[in-house]
């Protein structure tokens, strides 16, 4: 069960992640390099299904993580979050959950028309990055 479980996390942190950044590194700066004319043609159609995919991956990203924490440390026994790897993966899932939230919060804000915020990435690229090491202490 933890192997299917780390598997659903992985691809769906992968699919998030991944989305993430192409959509922050290239769609956007490409839509406002090519003109309020084809933003306007393209922007509809992504901002209804973007939203959706990313908002479902970090979900299911987040609840399969929260389960495997709850397993890897035995019910959130407190021994393992105070251990140096358990604080590293809880703050990785900390931010992972603000990336999440960033994400509702900096896509609406797109919707808008006001520029796309780095934070998700930023807060994406933390949590990879912790929970990295994190499982490595």
């Amino acid at each position: 069960m933890m192997i299917v479980l780390l598997a659903i996390h992985v691809l769906a942190a992968a699919f998030w992640f991944g989305s993430t950044i192409l959509l922050v590194a290239v769609v956007t700066p490409a839509l406002a390099a090519a003109g309020p004319e084809a933003a306007q043609v393209v922007a509809p159609q992504l901002f209804r299904r973007v939203p959706s995919a990313l908002g479902i991956a970090g979900a299911v990203t987040i609840l399969s993580g929260l389960w495997l924490y709850w397993i890897v440390s035995g019910g959130f026994n407190s021994g393992f979050a105070h251990s140096t790897g358990g604080m590293l993966i809880g703050i990785g899932a900390i931010c992972g959950i603000a990336a999440s939230v960033t994400g509702v919060i900096t896509g609406r804000l797109q919707q808008a028309g006001r520029p796309f915020a780095m934070a998700s990435v930023v807060l994406l690229v933390c949590a990879l990055t912790l929970m990295i090491v994190g499982s490595r202490v």
